[in-house]
């Protein structure tokens, strides 16, 4: 079994690779259905919808393509495509990809600090795992 270290990890938004970025997050959930009928003793579930949803942060780089891209689609409520690339980018390795709305945009400035931006977003709509 591999494991893997987090240096190589990419975010792509709209093809395009965010800038100076140093985490991002995935998660995927599922909403369990309770189908629990009258007189049973325990509690059932069947799976139900899925969803997912994630962050990123990065060191804030007005120049960069994706970052101002991700800016100009939160003011306008746009879908774009998004890719998570834990391992990197060499053929065989593993990605995540799929439609998302950018949630929200922060960016923190500290007097001993890198000025630093982050933002959530929401899959709308399947998750797909490949490689490249």
């Amino acid at each position: 079994m591999a494991s893997h270290t987090g240096v190589d990890g990419v975010l792509k938004y709209d093809s395009n690779a965010v800038a100076e970025l140093s985490s991002w997050t995935l998660d995927i959930n599922q909403e369990p259905v309770e189908s629990t009928a009258l007189g049973q003793s325990a509690r059932s579930y069947k799976p139900g919808i899925t969803n997912w949803t994630g962050s990123a942060e990065c060191f804030w780089d007005e120049s960069d393509t994706a970052q101002s891209q991700i800016d100009t689609d939160m003011a306008t409520v746009t879908t774009k495509t998004l890719e998570l690339y834990p391992e990197g980018t060499t053929s065989g390795d593993t990605y995540f990809s799929g439609t998302v709305i950018i949630e929200s945009i922060s960016r923190n400035a500290a007097v001993n600090g890198m000025i630093t931006a982050s933002f959530t977003f929401r899959g709308t709509g399947g998750l797909t795992k490949t490689t490249v």
